[in-house]
């Protein structure tokens, strides 16, 4: 489980910020790609994201309160609050 933490390109607004990465997202960012230039990878600086789950993760990060913080052309999710949570 993937979501986007930071964005700072054009095209990316605050609507992409505490998104997850499902099947939509790859779509998104190459039409992205081809209209502003972004790269898909997020290489250039355009996003960061954070993993809150993975197979090899013993618990995840459960998000318990989260802010947008937007400044300009780019912003942060600020997360406020989160826990640890067993996956079993």
């Amino acid at each position: 489980e993937i979501v986007f933490s930071s964005v700072s390109a054009e095209g990316l607004d605050t609507t992409w910020l505490g998104r997850h990465w499902d099947d939509r997202v790859v779509g998104d960012l190459l039409r992205l790609q081809e209209t502003r230039g972004v790269n898909p990878c997020g290489e250039g600086g355009e996003f960061e994201t954070l993993v809150l789950d993975a197979p090899l993760f013993e618990r995840r990060i459960e998000i318990l309160r989260a802010v947008p913080d937007w400044h300009g052309s780019a912003g942060l999710w600020r997360v406020e609050e989160a826990r640890l949570v067993s996956k079993g």
